[in-house]
């Protein structure tokens, strides 16, 4: 859910506003993108890693010793290591992570929109558009994206995953929404006739989960969901400390959450889907989008910690909806 024309509360900008390049102009391909964005052109390459030695004696401590089995992936550009794999890893640039889109690109009707890094360039995306919508009941729609993942620090491979933006302001569809069928590990391939099948198996995919997510919100959207149910939800997801004292600043903090979630449930925005597992999912949702709060760690800003939870489906939203379809199955 990245860079979309979703409306955010007054004074407030989406947490991924500020991540990543914005793609200008038709972009016919991914190493056009990665131009764009400042990701091409790496030169990655596996450096042997060295410790020093451990020692009383001085001259001893002055020496290095190889890491044996273990390597770092180092950005040839500026001679800054990325991560540490081990023997077997084999590096993939981001041109190879990525040429495989252009088959989407080119007869598909996708569209290169976005591109970044974060951890320092350990992990790289790229989002494109799909030529899916999914309809509501209502008539409104969400358009589909999909959100292409590349990792220099052996934590995964190649993938991509698709999600869904809302394009009006209410009843945002999360991106926790089919997440567990819409990510697909996506094979290195050589031959051009490899590469196009990879294509047409994440078109395949995204088709399929454009469908089941209509379908998942039409069936959401027509359960009853009463306030008691909604009270367990929320006891459930944000539960105030029962050890704390009265007045600690945890239970402040659970309280205030908690506040802010009834009056994003009750509130005027979800004023026609109140009293449905819908209602709920889209408060927890809007949360998530508008209220979550980041901080800056030492591996990652408070932006991109925003952006990464989203992406990675750790917040009430992706919690929530295993809840919501348990009830509704």
């Amino acid at each position: 859910m990245i860079d979309v024309d979703d409306v955010a509360p007054a004074g407030r900008t989406m947490p991924w506003d500020d991540q990543g390049t914005a793609l200008s102009g038709e972009v016919a391909s991914a190493d056009e993108a990665l131009e764009q964005a400042g990701l091409a052109g790496w030169g990655l390459t596996k450096a042997p890693i060295y410790a020093r030695a451990s020692s009383q004696d001085e001259a001893d401590r002055r020496k290095l010793v190889l890491v044996p089995g273990k390597y770092a992936v180092v950005r040839a550009t500026d001679g800054v290591p990325l991560g540490v794999v081990g023997a077997a890893y084999r590096v993939v640039s981001n041109e190879e992570a990525f040429e495989w889109a252009d088959a989407l690109a080119g007869a598909h009707g996708f569209g290169y929109r976005r591109a970044g890094q974060t951890t320092g360039g350990a992990r790289v995306w790229m989002l494109m558009e799909t030529p899916f919508r999914i309809v509501f009941p209502d008539g409104t729609t969400a358009q589909q994206y999909l959100l292409l993942w590349n990792r220099h620090d052996g934590s995964g491979a190649v993938r991509a995953v698709i999600t869904n933006i809302r394009i009006s302001c209410l009843n945002k569809l999360p991106l926790a929404l089919k997440r567990a069928t819409a990510s697909v590990s996506i094979r290195h391939t050589v031959s051009a006739e490899d590469k196009l099948a990879e294509a047409g198996r994440v078109l395949g995919r995204a088709q399929t989960a454009a469908e089941d997510a209509g379908l998942i919100a039409r069936e959401l959207i027509s359960r009853k969901f009463s306030d008691r149910d909604w009270q367990r939800l929320v006891d459930k997801l944000v539960p105030v400390p029962a050890t704390a004292e009265a007045g600690s600043a945890a239970t402040a903090r659970a309280e205030e959450k908690i506040a802010t979630l009834n009056r994003l449930y009750y509130g005027p925005e979800g004023a026609e889907i109140v009293g449905t597992t819908w209602g709920a999912l889209n408060a927890m949702a809007a949360w998530d989008s508008h209220h979550s709060i980041a901080r800056n760690t030492s591996k990652h800003s408070e932006g991109e910690n925003l952006f990464l939870r989203r992406v990675d489906g750790v917040g009430l939203a992706d919690r929530a909806l295993p809840l919501l379809l348990g009830r509704a199955a």
